[in-house]
């Protein structure tokens, strides 16, 4: 059995960063240079998905539900919010011919 420092000790190397794991990506929208992001993560069958709002990759929402549906509608939900607020998504508009 190797010998570890605890965490605590004046020794102890710090832990690692996480990595962090992407989700289930669900929409991009862009407003004046910035962009926020909506992702569904599944944390398992006891405790179900949840949808995340990151605003130019940081967390600034997160809402657990049991269901992928659910989630997915949370993730609608914001989506048509912030479209109302003037967030635009990252496609050109189509342009049509004469």
């Amino acid at each position: 059995m190797s010998h570890q420092e605890p965490f605590y000790s004046p020794n102890a190397k710090p832990a690692l960063p996480r990595e962090r794991k992407p989700g289930e990506h669900v929409w991009t929208l862009q407003k004046a240079g910035r962009h926020v992001d909506c992702e569904l993560r599944f944390h398992g069958e006891s405790y179900g998905w949840e949808c995340q709002c990151l605003y130019n990759g940081d967390l600034a929402y997160g809402r657990r539900f049991l269901l992928h549906a659910d989630a997915l509608g949370e993730a609608e939900a914001h989506r048509q919010r912030l479209i109302g607020e003037g967030w635009t998504t990252d496609e050109k508009p189509h342009e049509h011919a004469p």
